[in-house]
């Protein structure tokens, strides 16, 4: 019996580290008409969303190999995350060359629409400027001007952090884990971080988390969610989760403090500091 329960304790653990892995683009060598190779994603833990996914590839290779007829086809992965994954294909003939990226969202099956991830705006239109499709590079957003042109323009993703979804941020960019354990120290990192900061907090009195920082222009919150420990949703006076979401945009030292208070009051009943080294 014990064995049996230490057995399926490692399978779910198993399992559990397998579906946190990026998923495996594997290639297809290509014969016919056209040649080379084509992408096809593997590991996913549903196969009718991996199958979904390689039909979203199939597809956009096609579009792209059927304007030149005879021709090579090839690829680069340009982004592998556990939930996404950005390709960029370019097919090769004797009339030219054609680009066309892919942003499989990965839980779906399905192209991700740029919206699941930034917000839409006059600001981010700024920060991008024009351009014909977006996709989804190591460090930034790669940007093509017109249908089957190469992306020769990257736009940063440290630039697009005011725009970014906080539900969606760690789809794409990496994210610190802190508790208030962090108070009175230094934490190290990159510009273009996201910081979640979990603490403890009962919003049923009314009381939050508030964010005040040296430099607001750089250091500021992007998002936050609370959770209810479970089967607790119904009990008012009962102690959740508040999980701040911080968005480090530039190089530089920063002082961040955190109260905890309501919303009319001047004093917090609770508050910690740290500091943030960029680099």
């Amino acid at each position: 019996m014990k064995i049996t329960g230490l057995f399926l304790a490692l399978m779910m653990m198993a399992s559990i580290a397998f579906a946190e892995q990026p998923a495996t683009v594997y290639s297809r060598v290509l014969t016919g008409s056209v040649t080379g190779v084509m992408p096809e994603t593997d590991g996913l833990d549903n196969v009718d969303l991996q199958k979904s996914a390689n039909s979203v590839l199939r597809n956009a290779a096609d579009s792209i190999t059927k304007q030149l007829g005879s021709c090579n086809l090839s690829y680069t992965v340009t982004l592998n995350r556990p939930t996404v994954v950005g390709i960029l294909l370019k097919a090769e003939g004797a009339s030219g060359v054609l680009y066309k990226g892919i942003n499989i969202d990965l839980t779906t099956g399905r192209e991700l629409a740029l919206t699941d991830i930034f917000r839409e705006g006059n600001g981010r239109a700024e920060v991008t400027g024009a351009y014909y499709h977006a996709l989804l590079g190591e460090n930034g957003l790669m940007l093509c001007s017109s249908a089957g042109s190469a992306y020769d323009r990257v736009v940063p993703y440290k630039d697009l952090l005011p725009f970014i979804r906080a539900a969606a941020a760690n789809r794409l960019l990496p994210i610190t884990k802190l508790t208030n354990a962090v108070e009175g120290r230094v934490v190290p990192v990159k510009p273009g971080a996201l910081l979640a900061i979990k603490l403890d907090a009962n919003r049923s009195t009314g009381y939050s988390w508030g964010l005040t920082s040296t430099d607001a222009a750089n250091v500021y919150e992007v998002g936050r969610s609370y959770i209810m420990p479970m089967n607790m949703d119904s009990q008012a006076g009962v102690m959740g989760s508040e999980i701040i979401f911080i968005a480090v945009q530039n190089p530089g030292d920063y002082s961040v403090t955190l109260e905890y208070k309501r919303g009319w009051e001047m004093m917090g009943v609770q508050s910690f500091s740290f500091d943030i080294a960029a680099r």
